[in-house]
């Protein structure tokens, strides 16, 4: 049994594996928290490492929770970007350039359908325009690069990705690969180091930053290259043996050498002759080659730089309509205030009115009675 094997790593594995599994999968506001909980659950078991190991995981930010989601709601929508990404390497590298942009059109729509479900199952209707543009970057780079793609479909990305080349990456020539220091399994993201929802660092690997068991790749180049050896080793002995008897027989075939030395030098000379029309021709065909790759990648970043000035334009126009949408309701609510006054004002001069109006008719009445009163005096008095 190897070191790597023995019960206790396996535990560390398994506890720090379960760790991940919640904590990623889970509401990022509880992230901290629960994070704590269960590396201190770590300790009191004993495991140290472990314990070093889930402290050390880190909390999402808004946009890579939303991803994550996805994949762990929908796991085909992983397999469905990886499909689209095969078929772009293979275009990418003939230079096709139509089936080129057929595949960069379904791209734009497979990436944001899968934007619309991933806000759709987090429960997010109307997500402010920079949350979007992040969900949409990570998964047009889970296209692009095979290392994003394993991070989203493990559900474990831990910061918005974005993907600043044309075309794709090749897949050996992603990078990473299985000894970049994430757990069996996770294949996380590279990232910037750009800091966390909680304010951790996002870290040069973008995932959780957690030991694994680093993987050796057995090659056959030793054993090639020694038989290889053999055989030559073979054929030298060979034509060792075979150089005696001419060497014996030199002074015999010399004149007849002699005879021939020329013809063989003339088919030499147009042996090399054509071989450099085919290595020419070869060079020719590689230069072509790389030509149509350079107008493709062209062509394809052109088409990159359209659509992110169409999308810079959405997202100012967004802008531009919250902003005067909330000078608008800042307008209203000052309007309507203004006209609550003028209500209470008007309520008040009515109110008045009124009294001043109820006044007025008791003196009218006092009036009426005092007249009253006089015309009956008036009538008492003896008349000559």
């Amino acid at each position: 049994m190897s070191d790597g094997d023995g019960p206790g790593e396996t535990g560390v594995g398994d506890r720090v594996a379960a760790a991940v599994e919640e904590l990623y999968g889970a509401d990022p506001q509880a992230f901290t928290e629960r994070r704590g909980e269960l590396a201190a659950a770590a300790r009191s078991a004993g495991d140290r490492e472990g314990a070093k190991a889930i402290g050390a995981l880190r909390r999402p930010t808004r946009a890579a929770w939303v991803v994550n989601n996805l994949a762990r709601s929908d796991p085909g929508a992983p397999a469905k970007l990886a499909e689209l990404a095969t078929a772009l390497r293979a275009a990418q590298q003939a230079g096709h350039g139509p089936r080129l942009r057929e595949l960069s059109a379904a791209r734009g729509a497979l990436v944001d359908a899968l934007t619309n479900q991933a806000f759709s199952v987090a429960g997010v209707p109307d997500a402010p325009p920079s949350l979007r543009a992040e969900v949409t970057d990570t998964l047009t780079a889970a296209v692009a690069d095979p290392e994003v793609a394993a991070g989203f479909a493990s559900g474990t990305l831990t910061r918005a990705m974005q993907w600043s080349g044309f075309g794709v990456l090749p897949e050996a020539a992603a990078g990473g690969g299985p000894d970049e220091g994430a757990w069996p399994g996770l294949g996380l993201a590279a990232g910037s180091g750009e800091e966390s929802a909680d304010g951790e660092p996002g870290g040069v690997d973008g995932g959780p930053a957690i030991p694994r068991p680093r993987l050796g790749v057995v090659t056959g180049g030793r054993a090639a290259g020694g038989a290889t050896t053999e055989a030559g080793t073979d054929e030298a002995a060979a034509g060792s043996r075979a150089v005696r008897p001419a060497a014996a027989g030199t002074t015999a075939g010399g004149a007849r050498d002699r005879r021939t030395g020329g013809r063989r030098a003339a088919g030499t000379a147009q042996g090399d002759t054509a071989g450099g029309r085919q290595t020419a021709a070869a060079k020719g065909s590689a230069e072509a080659a790389a030509r149509r790759q350079a107008e493709a990648a062209e062509r394809l970043a052109q088409e990159a730089a359209e659509r992110a000035a169409r999308r810079r334009e959405q997202y100012a126009d967004a802008e531009r309509l919250v902003a005067s949408t909330a000078a608008a309701a800042a307008d209203a609510l000052a309007n309507e205030d203004r006209l609550e006054a003028e209500v209470r004002d008007l309520e008040d001069r009515l109110t008045r009115t009124r009294a001043d109006l109820a006044g007025m008719r008791m003196k009218a009445r006092h009036a009426e009675a005092a007249e009253r009163r006089a015309r009956q005096a008036l009538d008492r008095l003896p008349r000559e």
